[in-house]
């Protein structure tokens, strides 16, 4: 029973942390929306304005040229706002969670919030087939399909923060 309560006890932090991730994604993802969103109209106004004053500038004789420049503007001015849009680069805020639960697994020293019970730690840690523990196997795993960031684990990914995030 105690065993029970002990895994109940750490698969309920995982879930915080996990939910934590996903908050800091959706932040991430609402940003990006943003952002691309507000991209889309000026690209749309700077585009569709100078393009329809080009345009219309250029149906008189002795404003073709002008409309011709103005649509040559409007074309060059959409093209360095796709630029500036596409070299920005992504998100760089953590994620903000109380917990670093795999802080322990990848040889990090946890938060108090953070350690495994012994109990729980007594039973990850039992021998894989292949010999050795399969805990142990994990970071190694981990760095082979790069989920881990540089392909090893630093210090500052797992500091967890006191403040909520809020996007």
């Amino acid at each position: 029973m105690r065993a029970s309560f002990a895994f109940d006890s750490v698969l309920a932090r995982i879930q915080v942390e996990i939910a934590y991730t996903d908050e800091t994604r959706y932040c991430w993802k609402t940003g990006r929306d943003a952002e691309s969103r507000d991209m889309r109209f000026a690209s749309f106004l700077a585009g569709g304005v100078t393009g329809t004053a080009g345009s219309a500038m250029s149906l008189t004789s002795n404003l073709s040229h002008a409309g011709t420049v103005v649509g040559l503007v409007g074309g060059g001015s959409v093209l360095a706002l796709t630029l500036v849009h596409s070299s920005r680069p992504g998100p760089k805020q953590s994620v903000q969670s109380p917990l670093n639960m795999l802080a322990q697994i990848l040889g990090v020293p946890p938060n108090s919030k953070s350690g495994y019970p012994p109990m729980v730690l007594a039973l990850i840690s039992v021998r894989g087939p292949e010999g050795g523990m399969y805990v142990s196997q994990l970071p190694a795993l981990w760095r082979q399909l790069n989920r881990t960031a540089g392909g090893r684990a630093r210090q500052e990914e797992f500091q967890p923060s006191k403040r909520h995030l809020r996007c």
